[in-house]
């Protein structure tokens, strides 16, 4: 959904995404398919080495097959442009560009600043296409602690982690609230700075506190009675989305047009609400103000909730709400993210991927890192990506050591 009021779908499948398309402008196909095709090559040059490997391994890089193309000596990934200007340039079309920047939020990023070589994040979702795991979420959490039980892993539940021990650079144990478990190797999948702060009881490394935090957001768990035409996903783009971003990452403030994410499970897992209900799933991008997130911000973004969807959906008003409950920045620093922040640091610059957390610690011997803070960063993917490479690692160093 455009300010303007035209609206756009968007199919993996080229076919019907040229009919889309050619109901607006015939040449927009065109424009749309090089755009893709760019996206394609930079997910093909890029994400052996970005996404698949742990980068900061130099003995996992040089073994990266990818890394001696002959292309990718050339550095075919587009680091020194903004996503944004890599966007205009194939697509022209603002409607268009303006969904192509949109990718950015996926890692907590600013498209005006972020390198281009994000722009991958279009061919993903595109191009290789977009999952529902029936059920809702929930369900990757549960085969994955079946497939760990069946590994012979013990989980142990209701205990909160107080303090890693360590001597002379070398891990030595886990302190819960109920015991004390000797280990020689940890994989911290809470935030790094947390764990660094809270759990070892030292400083964050120097080079990670000058990270730049990615934005946080406010979502919004609405019960809503009434039947709406929108789909499982539903993007309601903003006026002017670069004046959005500054608000967010350089004025840091609540965005007075903010861009609306909206997710209903129901359209896709019926059981997921009454037969006369939706229930929506809102975010909204903001600041990563944590605890000093105030309950006026809140009341000021629920207000242009209830003013976009009363326009654009009929029969809809703040009385057809029955039921809400609201997640603020606050609530995600209570989890464990300073500030809130959903991503860990933003991707805003070409050395942001160096400078993310690596998934091994330098500092510490037997000390290893997975989770959104870590590399390659946030979103379900990459988190479990972020898991195999803390776990490839860990075995790596036990077999030598």
């Amino acid at each position: 959904y455009f300010p303007d009021g035209r609206r756009l779908r968007l199919w993996k499948e080229p076919a019907l995404m040229r009919a889309e398309l050619e109901r607006w402008d015939p040449t927009l196909w065109l424009r749309w398919n090089r755009y893709l095709e760019y996206a394609r090559r930079l997910y093909e040059n890029a994400a052996p080495i970005f996404l698949e490997t742990p980068i900061h391994s130099l003995s996992h890089l040089v073994r990266q097959p990818a890394l001696w193309r002959a292309r990718n000596l050339r550095l075919p990934i587009d680091p020194f442009r903004s996503m944004h200007a890599a966007a205009q340039r194939y697509l022209r079309e603002p409607a268009l560009v303006q969904i192509a920047d949109r990718y950015a939020t996926y890692n907590g990023s600013n498209p005006f600043r972020a390198p281009a070589t994000l722009n991958l994040i279009s061919w993903v979702e595109n191009g290789l296409g977009i999952y529902y795991v029936q059920g809702g979420i929930y369900r990757l959490v549960e085969a994955l602690t079946a497939l760990a039980q069946k590994k012979g892993v013990t989980l142990h539940y209701g205990e909160k982690v107080q303090r890693i021990h360590h001597q002379r650079g070398r891990i030595q144990a886990v302190e819960t609230d109920k015991a004390l478990y000797s280990a020689c190797a940890v994989v911290s999948a809470i935030d790094v700075q947390r764990t660094y702060e809270e759990l070892l009881g030292v400083p964050l490394p120097y080079l990670l506190r000058r990270n730049e935090p990615s934005l946080s957001g406010i979502v919004f768990l609405w019960g809503v009675k009434i039947q709406s035409d929108f789909g499982h996903h539903t993007i309601f783009f903003s006026r002017d989305y670069r004046r959005e971003f500054e608000e967010i990452f350089t004025e840091r403030r609540v965005p007075s047009d903010p861009t609306i994410y909206l997710a209903i499970t129901s359209k896709s897992d019926p059981a997921h609400s009454p037969p006369d209900a939706e229930n929506w799933f809102i975010l909204l991008n903001v600041p990563p103000l944590g605890r000093s997130w105030t309950p006026e911000a809140t009341n000021q973004l629920r207000e242009h909730l209830w003013k976009r969807f009363t326009q654009v959906l009929p029969g809809f008003s703040p009385e057809k709400v029955i039921v809400e409950e609201v997640l603020t920045p606050g609530y995600w620093e209570e989890l464990g993210s300073p500030g809130g922040s959903l991503y860990g640091s933003a991707s805003n610059t070409i050395f942001s991927a160096f400078l993310r957390p690596a998934n091994r610690s330098r500092r510490f011997r037997g000390l290893y890192f997975a989770g959104g803070s870590a590399h390659p960063g946030g979103g379900i993917p990459l988190v479990l990506l972020s898991g195999r490479h803390a776990a490839r690692l860990l075995l790596r160093d036990i077999r030598h050591s």
